[in-house]
C-alpha cells in the first residue's frame, strides 16, 4: 500500500520501495551527492528539510550559556551597578507571548 502527500515546499518529498538503506538525495542547489545502496530505495529532501536539517546542527554546536556575559552580569550584581530596565522587560514578555499565540 502506498500513500502520496503533496502540498508544503516546491519539491516535495518522495520515498519509494520499501525496504532500508538505499539512496538518499538532496534536491536544490544545495544538495550533497547521493549515497546509494544495491536496493533501489531513495529519498529525496526538499530544500526546506535541508535548511531544517542545517539550523538543527547550528542550535546543537551552539553553546547552551555565554559564560562571558553570565560573568559580567554577575560582576555588576555584585558591584551593585546592575540596573534592570522595568520597560525592555515588558517588551520582552509581550514578544515572547505574541510568539506563543502567533500573533
Amino acid at each position: 500500500m502506498s500513500s502520496k502527500i503533496d502540498g508544503y515546499g516546491s519539491r516535495p518529498a518522495s520515498v519509494a520501495g520499501g525496504h532500508r538503506g538505499g539512496v538518499v538525495e538532496q534536491s536544490g542547489e544545495s544538495g550533497s551527492p547521493a549515497v546509494s545502496s544495491p536496493s533501489g530505495d531513495s529519498v529525496t529532501l526538499t530544500d526546506g528539510a535541508v535548511r531544517l536539517q542545517k539550523l538543527a546542527r547550528a542550535v546543537a554546536d551552539a553553546p547552551a550559556t555565554d559564560a562571558t556575559r553570565i560573568a559580567s552580569v554577575k560582576d555588576s550584581v555584585a558591584r551593585g551597578e546592575y540596573r534592570i530596565n522595568p520597560e525592555r522587560v515588558a517588551d520582552k514578555i509581550l514578544q515572547a507571548e505574541r510568539e506563543l499565540i502567533g500573533r
